[in-house]
Parts: C-alpha cells; structure tokens; sequence
C-alpha cells in the first residue's frame, strides 16, 4: 500500500498491510500481515507500533519511543529522523500458518515498550554487538553445515514466477532497493523474457535463496547486456552449495535463451562471491567494461566494483 492511499482512508479505518523488513523482529517478520487503523498523532502513545511515512519514502512501522513530538525506533533501538508524519498504528498482526490474528491491545504497550529498551540498550553495547556476530556467524560455518543441510534439505532450485512475489519479497525483507510494485511488475514480465529470477527452496517450501538475470539498461545505467544480480542466501543455507545452484540454473537459462555471454559484478572485498564466479568460469571484463562498472555501479565510499563476463558458446 502507498502512504497516499493510506493517508486518504477516514478516522478510524482499518486495513491490512503486507510488512516486508525485519525491523521489528521477533515482534513482526518480513510477510507479516497487519491490520492498521487510520489515526492522527495526537492517538499514538509510547509503545504502540505507530504507521508512519518518512520523507520521500514507503510506509514504515516502528515502536513508539516518545510523544509530543512523536519519536519512532527499531527494536534494537536505531531511531528514525525526526519529522515523521504519523498515519496510524499497529491494532493486530496475522501470520503465515497461524489461522487467526493475534491482536495487539494497548494494555500490551507497557511491556513492549520495556522490552524495546532492553533490548536496544543491550544491543547498543559493541561487545554485545560482536558477540551477537560471531553467533551468527557460526550458525552459517562449515561446524555446522552438516547439521543445516539435515534440518533443512534438500534444497529445490527452480524459475520463479509471478505468484511468487508475495515470498519473494519476505525473503528479501527491503533487502533489495527495488519495491514490490517493481518485483512484481518483473516477475509478470521483464524477467520472464529475456531475463529470469531463480528462488531456491528448503525441504518446507521456504525460500532460503534468490538471483536474477536483467538488464541494467532497465533502469536508466547504460550497461549493454543480460547480468547477474542480487544475489542472496539465507544464513541457514550458506556454505550448502545454494548459490552455486542459483548462479548454474540462471546461466543455464541464458543459455537456452541463446545468449552469447552474461555478466555480473562483485565487490572486490566480497571474497566469497569472487571465489563463486571464477569457479563457474567466469573471467574479468575488459579495461572498458571495468570503467563503466565503476563508474556506473559503485557507490561512494565502497569498494571498487569488478565486472566479470562468461561466455556460454
């Protein structure tokens, strides 16, 4: 839903709204449904998770940190800049599998708002923060891979499509910088032909991976040529061989389509992805091409963009 739209609906009107981040976890997951009501800000107290519209930007739903003026945050605690314009607040949440909405009462405000502060004042700790890292970064090592591939494979690579978009986009979670009007504009056509999106699948049906072929052209950056891009896996799948298998499907696909060579490019401090697409065959670009990535797709303080080439014939 647009924040026109939302803010167009009367007092007291209520809607669902699709979330897609992870902002809010544990309390709301990427694909989470909530059910909004319309109020004004002098309707929001500390506590509630007020629906609010950043300047130029989508609608975002964040716990009350403070009133008059009205002040939002994550649950970890990284506040919003101020000038939010509060459209509504939270009211209930359903989830996938779960066949009833839980609501969200306001006697609730109390404890979510205590939990907020615990949470982000530990989270605002760098040992607490490091711990946490090294955590997860454990959770996705070869110590545990075999464990991993037990609980959640085999892993199912195939071509998405357009009624894929609703999990695509809470696998992604803001993730990616293109909305869901974008993705699902792709999926009915961009990326049907001559492009492609791969999802890979745990054991559950839960997507866990995703790549997609397109031009770059597409969106205003002059790059002649069909590339490989965004490419994601989930921490529980990494190191199972999932990105090798999106990245061998999609060239696969490319093939077939007749194409003569793809692309793609990767950070030069990505050290896993460089190791990915020079096993696949992948070799750099010429001295041209390596200019033009970056200039046309590095950002500002990052580092420096390698464009690489395959030929498939």
């Amino acid at each position: 839903m647009t924040p026109d739209l939302f803010s167009s609906l009367p007092p007291g009107r209520e809607i669902w709204i699709r979330v897609w981040g992870r902002s809010l976890l544990p309390f709301l997951r990427s694909g989470d449904l909530v059910r909004a009501v319309r109020c004004s800000e002098a309707d929001i107290r500390r506590g509630d998770i007020a629906v609010v519209r950043r300047r130029r930007g989508p609608l975002v739903g964040h716990i009350v940190t403070a009133v008059g003026p009205v002040r939002t945050a994550s649950f970890l605690g990284v506040p919003d800049a101020p000038g939010v314009e509060v459209l509504g607040r939270a009211v209930a949440v359903r989830r996938e599998g779960v066949p009833f909405a839980l609501p969200l009462p306001r006697a609730g405000r109390p404890l979510l708002f205590a939990s907020h502060r615990v949470v982000a004042r530990a989270y605002a700790s760098e040992r607490v923060r490091r711990g946490w890292r090294s955590l997860r970064e454990l959770a996705a090592s070869e110590v545990t891979a075999a464990l991993r591939a037990r609980l959640f494979g085999p892993f199912q690579v195939r071509r998405l499509q357009p009624q894929d978009a609703d999990a695509l986009m809470a696998f992604t979670g803001g993730r990616l910088r293109f909305g869901p009007d974008f993705v699902r504009r792709e999926l009915h056509g961009h990326w049907q032909a001559p492009g492609a999106a791969f999802g890979a699948f745990d054991r559950r049906g839960r997507m866990v991976g995703f790549m997609f072929m397109g031009e770059y052209r597409q969106e205003g950056v002059p790059l002649e040529g069909l590339w490989l891009r965004a490419l994601m896996v989930a921490r529980r799948a990494r190191g199972l061989g999932v990105a090798r298998r999106l990245m061998e499907a999609t060239c696969a696909r490319a093939r077939e389509a007749g194409l003569r060579a793809v692309y793609t490019d990767v950070r030069e401090d990505n050290r896993a992805s460089l190791a990915l697409v020079r096993a696949l065959g992948f070799t750099e670009g010429p001295p041209a091409l390596q200019e033009a990535a970056q200039r046309l797709l590095a950002r500002p303080g990052e580092a420096r963009v390698i464009a690489f080439e395959r030929r498939l014939v």
